[in-house]
């Protein structure tokens, strides 16, 4: 069994968002932009084929970059980590 983790993915209900929430989304992936549906769907469609047949226990993330073990939660706010340890955000 293997585990498929999405990060923020542009779609429909992303676009949406106000300017400065989506640049805050965006701000904290290293690529510096939201993925595309279909880059999540490439990584389920190898998972699900014979080419990841000795694929096993694993989780992948597919987010860009973005790691929510280096992100903090912070005045309700998804922060850097390392903005959130010295307090610098708003």
């Amino acid at each position: 069994m293997n585990v498929l983790s999405p990060g923020q993915v542009d779609t429909p209900d992303s676009q949406r968002l106000d300017k400065e929430t989506r640049e805050m989304f965006e701000s904290l992936i290293p690529r510096g932009k939201m993925g595309r549906p279909e880059e999540i769907a490439t990584v389920a469609l190898f998972l699900a084929s014979g080419e990841a047949s000795f694929v096993n226990g694993v989780e992948l993330s597919v987010g860009g970059g973005f790691s929510p073990s280096e992100s903090a939660v912070t005045k309700s706010r998804l922060v850097p980590a390392d903005r959130a340890r010295s307090g610098t955000w708003p």
